[in-house]
């Protein structure tokens, strides 16, 4: 009967974990591929001068197809230099001069972090905040 009783007390706490392992590998996954999303908008922009509103919404796009709402991301790209007007090639959003820096912030909310806990601030932002200098 001890054993039992013991058996009863053990046995949700190790549900507990690994159901939280899982989750643990599933969060561990989202971050690499948003690090890998982030990385690779950041190369496009670098080889462009800037960030443009069709990179921001394609990347938009590709993290809510790993699963996160629209409110869940915050993308904010800033221009640390004069923003020069390029009418020739028809961009709107100019570009940088080379070797200046091109910020980007990106923030992403993962709801559920924890998978014992269902309190409604049981969340946490992954953020990448960077910069990469433009070869445009």
């Amino acid at each position: 009967m001890k054993q039992f009783m013991v058996l009863c007390a053990i046995l949700p706490i190790m549900l507990l974990l690994m159901i939280q392992f899982s989750l643990d590998e599933v969060n561990a996954y989202k971050m690499q591929s948003i690090n890998q999303l982030v990385y690779a908008k950041s190369e496009e922009a670098k080889q462009n001068g800037c960030f443009t509103s069709e990179m921001e919404d394609e990347l938009k796009d590709r993290l809510m197809a790993l699963g996160f709402d629209e409110e869940d991301i915050s993308i904010d790209f800033e221009l640390d230099s004069e923003i020069t007007p390029d009418a020739e090639n028809g961009r709107e959003d100019g570009y940088i001069k080379r070797g200046y820096p091109i910020h980007y912030y990106v923030s992403v909310r993962f709801n559920r972090p924890m998978a014992s806990v269902l309190l409604p601030d049981n969340r946490y932002y992954y953020t990448i905040s960077s910069y990469t200098a433009s070869e445009y």
